[in-house]
């Protein structure tokens, strides 16, 4: 799926790219919320891989790094609850 910085168009492109989300009939807000969740999940695992990298790579010894790394975790935990709630309801 492209990505554009119109929801309009993500919208969109989902609507066309994954057909099972209508397989319980077309629900606007529904699929808006999993486009957001579905981003923002992929946003905070890249930047999860990141803070890695900086950890393991580059060797750099930070609290606020473990604790950005924490944050990461729960934020991709939330995301991804989010998106299971969504998916399983009617």
């Amino acid at each position: 799926m492209k990505r554009s910085g119109c929801w309009a168009a993500n919208y969109c492109a989902l609507a066309h790219a994954s057909p099972l989300i209508y397989a319980k009939g077309p629900c606007p807000i529904r699929c808006l919320i999993l486009i957001q969740t579905g981003g923002a999940t992929q946003e905070a695992d890249e930047s999860q891989l990141w803070l890695e990298l900086l950890r393991d790579d580059c060797a750099i010894r930070n609290p606020a790094l473990n604790a950005l790394l924490n944050e990461t975790e729960e934020l991709i935990a939330i995301f991804v609850t989010m998106v299971n709630q969504t998916k399983g309801k009617s």
